[in-house]
């Protein structure tokens, strides 16, 4: 009997230890795979942190890059000379000309064809040569903003303006000609003309100047050359 009593407490104990070691198996099996967890976890929110750091990085360097407008100012003048806006202007100045003529003002006629003039040389510097088209922004300048802000542009700079260029060496450049050309709301024959003066180089600057001055003095000697009595 005794010798049972000890068999079972035998078996007994070995239950207890058999149970005891599954216990601690279990316990370290739980364990590993709570770390696993926690590590994938923390991986998990890493990866995330970065993807969210990597995002904000991109997106605060895209803002970094600014966006400008580039445009052929020449293109700009001849499309502006056909628009329905320089067209008012011009039969305004007209109309107050024939008006100071009719009341025998000489000193206003004189004014207003000397603007007139001014008005034709610096046109003509505009379309055949670099000169700037700020003037003809400033007529259209609702169109100018809207095309801004569609385009997400911190500035809008004439491709001929070297100087300013500089300041944008690192700048996103778009090209606006096409949008200021449909914002002046040419006729058709000027919107033609808009585009083909594009295809060509403009004439520079001291050169235009001489070829104005030679037609201003051909115009004179015609003016004062003898005329045929009737």
């Amino acid at each position: 009997m005794g010798g049972a009593d000890f068999s079972i407490t035998l078996a007994a104990d070995r239950h207890d230890n058999l149970r005891s070691n599954w216990k601690r198996a279990l316990s370290a099996r739980a364990q590993k795979e709570t770390m696993k967890t926690q590590i994938a976890v923390t991986l998990g929110m890493a990866l995330f942190c970065m993807g969210l750091l990597k995002t904000g990085a991109a997106e605060e360097a895209n803002k970094a890059i600014q966006r400008i407008g580039i445009y052929d100012s020449r293109a700009v003048a001849v499309a502006y000379v056909g628009s329905t806006q320089h067209n008012v202007t011009l039969k305004r100045m007209i109309a107050e000309r024939d008006k100071a003529k009719a009341e025998g003002d000489q000193r206003r006629v004189a004014e207003l064809e000397s603007q007139g003039h001014q008005q034709q040389d610096l046109r003509h510097r505009q379309a055949f040569s670099t000169a700037p088209v700020d003037d003809i922004l400033q007529q259209i300048a609702n169109e100018v903003e809207i095309i801004k802000n569609n385009q997400r542009l911190t500035a809008m700079v004439s491709k001929w303006d070297k100087e300013a260029l500089k300041q944008y060496q690192q700048a996103m450049k778009v090209d606006v000609t096409q949008p200021l050309i449909d914002a002046c709301h040419p006729n058709a024959r000027q919107r033609k003309a808009a585009m083909e003066i594009q295809k060509i180089k403009p004439i520079p600057p001291k050169q235009l100047e001489k070829q104005m001055d030679a037609e201003k003095k051909r115009a004179r000697s015609s003016d004062d050359s003898p005329k045929p009595r009737l």
